[in-house]
This record gives C-alpha cells, sequence and structure tokens, in this order.
C-alpha cells in the first residue's frame, strides 16, 4: 500500500511524460471535457497577484478570476461544452489549514450553482470521491475527452502560503494518482493548469501522459479516497429572521453565522457590530464606490480577535449551503472584502464625525436589535476606541513617500485616429509629464514610451 508520503516513489514506479502545446482546437470542437473546480481555486488563491493573506482575504478576487477562465474557454466554442466538478476528498485535506479557501470554495460551488442561468452556461457536479460509484458512473455516461487540473506542483510553500507543507505535499501526490487513474480508467487526455497561456485563440499548456497504470485496488485502500456520504443540505423550513435581509442573502447568512456562534462575550460585543456594518456596507456600496486608496494605516489584529474572524468565515462556509428559496443569491460571491472591513476600522478611529447613509444604518439597527445590541450614533466610534484600549487592534499610520515626478517623450506620429484613440488617455495623466517630439523620421511609426490601452 502506498501512503500519502512517497511521492518519489510514484514518480519512480509510474513515471509521466510532460509535453507544451497549444490545445485550443480540443478546447474548441470537443463534445465534453472536466474542469477540477478545487484546482481552479487553489491555483488562483495562490496566484502572485492575489493577496488572501492581507485582512483575512477578499472572496470576489478570486471568484471573478475564475469567471473570467470560464468565460474565456465558453467563447471558444461559444457553448459550455465543460463539466466543474467539485470532489470533498480534495478539499478533506486542506479544509483543517482554517484559511479563507474553505469559505471561497463554499462560494464559488453556491455562486455558480445558485446563478446559473436555464440555457446551461454553467455545468456544476459535486461528488465525495473521483472513485465513489456515482462518480465512477458519471464519468462513463459524459465521456469526457480530456481532464483539466492543476497537479500543485508549481505552487510554493512559504510565509505566505495559504497551505501548509504537509498538505500541499499530500494534494500533490493525491492529484498525480487523480490523473493516472482519469488516463487509465476513463481514456482522458490530462491537461494542466500549470504554466497556462490563456486567450481567445491561444490554450497553451501541459499534457501529462503516464508510462504505467496505478492499481486501482491501492487506490481504494488510500483513507483520503474512502466515499463518504454526500454532504448534507440543510432544509430550513421557516425562519423568522429572513424578513430583515433585504432579499439578499449575504445579510442572512452574516445574522445565522453570529447567531451560532454568539456567547455575549466582551470580544463579540466588539466585533460582531462591525461585522453587521462591513455586510450592510457590501450590500450598500458599489464596486465603484469601494474602490480604496493604495495604501492607508496598517492595521494589526489580536490573535483573539483574528481566531475569531477566522471562525466567523468557516460558519459563513458552512451555511452557505443552507436552502433559502425567497432570498437572492446574485452577489454571494462577493461574501467578504477584507480590506474594506480593514479601511472602515481605519476610518473609524481616524474620523471623529463619520456618518453612514440613512438606509445603512436601518440594516445595521435591525439586525443589531435581532442581536439585542443597543444602537447610537457614536457606537462604531466607540468600539474602535475600546478596541485600541484593550490591544485587539492597532493602527499604525502608512508612511507616504512622496512621488517624483518624471517627464516622459513621446513621439508623435501623423495618424488621427490613433491620436484619438490615445486621447482619453493622455487627459487623463499629468499633461505636463508629457512632451510631444516630432519625428525626423518621416516613417516612424510609433509611439515611444510605456503607454497601455488597457
Amino acid at each position: 500500500m502506498i501512503s500519502l508520503d512517497s511521492l518519489d516513489d510514484i514518480d519512480i514506479l509510474y513515471p509521466y511524460t510532460a509535453r507544451y502545446l497549444d490545445v485550443r482546437r480540443e478546447f474548441r470542437d470537443s463534445i465534453h471535457y472536466f474542469i477540477d473546480g478545487d484546482s481552479l481555486i487553489l491555483s488562483i488563491a495562490h496566484h502572485i497577484n492575489v493577496d488572501l493573506i492581507s485582512y483575512y482575504g477578499n472572496t470576489l478576487h478570486v471568484i471573478y478570476i475564475i469567471e473570467r477562465i470560464l468565460l474565456t474557454l465558453y467563447n471558444q466554442s461559444y457553448q459550455c461544452n465543460y463539466t466543474i466538478l467539485f470532489f470533498d476528498c480534495h478539499h478533506k485535506l486542506y479544509e483543517q489549514e482554517k484559511s479563507i479557501l474553505t469559505l471561497l470554495r463554499s462560494c464559488l460551488i453556491a455562486h455558480l450553482s445558485k446563478n446559473a442561468d436555464k440555457c446551461g452556461t454553467r455545468r456544476i457536479k459535486q461528488f465525495s470521491s473521483w472513485i465513489d460509484n456515482d462518480y465512477v458512473q458519471f464519468a462513463r455516461d459524459e465521456k469526457p475527452l480530456f481532464m483539466f487540473y492543476h497537479d500543485m506542483t508549481s505552487l510554493d510553500t512559504n510565509d505566505h502560503s495559504l497551505l501548509s507543507e504537509n498538505a500541499l505535499k499530500k494534494l500533490r501526490i493525491l492529484y498525480r494518482l487523480f490523473g493516472n487513474y482519469h488516463q487509465y480508467d476513463h481514456k482522458c487526455h490530462l491537461y494542466l493548469m500549470n504554466k497556462l497561456i490563456l486567450r481567445e485563440t491561444t490554450i497553451q499548456c501541459f499534457e501529462i501522459q503516464f508510462k504505467r497504470q496505478f492499481p486501482l485496488n491501492s487506490l481504494e485502500k488510500i483513507s483520503e479516497l474512502v466515499p463518504n456520504k454526500p454532504m448534507n443540505i440543510i432544509q430550513e423550513q421557516k425562519n423568522e429572521y429572513k424578513r430583515f435581509c433585504e432579499n439578499d442573502i449575504r445579510l442572512y447568512l452574516y445574522l445565522k453565522t453570529i447567531l451560532k456562534f454568539y456567547d455575549k462575550t466582551e470580544e463579540q460585543d466588539l466585533l460582531y457590530p462591525l461585522l453587521i456594518l462591513h455586510v450592510a456596507l457590501l450590500i450598500r456600496l458599489s464596486l465603484l464606490d469601494r474602490h480604496l486608496p493604495s495604501s492607508f494605516a496598517t492595521i494589526t489584529f489580536n490573535p483573539i480577535l483574528s481566531q475569531m474572524i477566522t471562525q466567523f468565515q468557516q460558519g459563513l462556509s458552512s451555511n452557505l449551503f443552507s436552502q433559502v428559496s425567497l432570498l437572492s443569491w446574485s452577489k454571494v460571491a462577493d461574501l467578504f472584502d477584507g480590506r474594506l472591513f480593514a479601511f472602515t476600522l481605519y476610518q473609524l478611529s481616524s474620523l471623529s464625525n463619520i456618518r453612514f447613509d440613512s438606509q445603512t444604518y436601518e440594516i445595521v439597527k435591525e439586525i443589531l436589535s435581532i442581536l439585542k445590541i443597543p444602537f447610537n450614533d457614536n457606537l462604531f466610534q466607540n468600539i474602535i476606541n475600546k478596541m485600541i484600549q484593550q490591544n485587539l487592534i492597532e493602527i499604525k499610520s502608512s508612511v507616504i513617500v512622496p512621488q517624483i515626478e518624471t517627464r516622459q517623450n513621446i513621439t508623435k506620429i501623423s495618424n488621427p485616429f490613433i491620436d484619438t484613440l490615445l486621447q482619453p488617455i493622455l487627459t487623463s495623466n499629468n499633461l505636463s509629464t508629457i512632451e510631444w517630439e516630432i519625428p525626423i523620421d518621416t516613417e516612424a511609426t510609433r509611439y515611444q514610451g510605456m503607454i497601455s490601452l488597457f
């Protein structure tokens, strides 16, 4: 029996080859293929441009990137010729990390499932394992041309990783077996998200091919793959708090999660009103209004407060499987914005007369009345002051580094169309730092300088 500690042994006994190629035709012309949903989440969550460590992450950022990937794949064939699969045995290996990954997974499943349109542009399936009978029968019926997944080998474990070294090692082994199993038992090609180049006309990625089959009887002995019963969906027949939730599932989920953990401790009395304010701002503020400065004061949370926020996120994740038919799930992807939460705390600490609009106040007052927390106009400033006094949070003002203006020389060409196209970009910049040059060479056909049209 092979344990989940022997990746080197698997590589030696069951070697594979990899080649990098353009597979757009396969994605475009195949009748059906599978995408591993956990691979999407883990690869995007660890992308260099995604920060899920600072201030407990942001659900919308990751789900938006995944939506863009799925849209690009959809545009390859102008139809949904893929099914997104989620296997609970994969999630089992990283849910113990107690990070935002669990909330992201639940948000993505709920978002894709609840917001699928009637034309079937989203196909979502969730299984306990990829060797259980339900999945085996599903794969045999669908006959996918290939499996698109990430084998975790290009994810580095460092101080900023969302996964421990042990969890990542187990995931690498599990995905190695996952690929081998699909190649031999379901006759799938294997395409990796690792080092993926994805454009409207190009899909370049690695194709993996194993040279030997891993024995199925050994797979069945691995504890992480033992089929479990599917997660039970909680049926809620009656809930007296739905009428307070403004037809928005986010407010309901926040209220339900707080009620689950609320023991009326002093720390909870300080944190929970701020979480209610946070979801009210998520509801009331547009994305444009939530465009925050690139840097503001650094906020450090006490370990007790950090543990409470992490516990709250895990509670949100479990409550996402509730069946609430009367409320809208359209914005469930935007369930937590850690940077907005931190910026709100900073504003409350720095402005003595901060006030919110009346509708935001009404949402907050109604929910606080359910929690039996008294409300007044200075509630949030008083909470922040108490948090600072009790060392639950520490706020350090950021040092503003003055920007040095640099002049940019741009060669102007005699092309009215391009001049008109660039005009909005140029007028949005500081024109005093831009200087036009008349080209000596009359055949000059380009602008000199780094100007992006996007």
